[in-house]
């Protein structure tokens, strides 16, 4: 189960990688500098009207990452 983890785990991080350059290929849109980051979601000039904004346009950038294992020990793990 600890090699499964480890694998899954290294996945995700190449995978966030990857979908973090792709985004940036295809919307020509830093990742690490986009308009609004986590530090302005949580500034004490925030809105509940720009928070939401915000947390949609993050989203719409963001290229989806799905994490799929044929181990069932590592499976039951995560999910309960």
């Amino acid at each position: 189960l600890a090699a499964e983890a480890v694998a899954a785990d290294n996945a995700v991080d190449r995978g966030t990688y990857v979908a973090a350059y792709l985004s940036e290929v295809i919307t020509g849109i830093s990742a690490t500098s986009l308009a609004c980051s986590s530090k302005m979601l949580s500034s004490a000039t925030s809105t509940p009207q720009r928070n939401k904004k915000c947390k949609s346009q993050l989203n719409r950038d963001r290229i989806p990452l799905y994490l799929v294992t044929d181990c069932e020990s590592l499976y039951d793990v995560v999910i309960s």
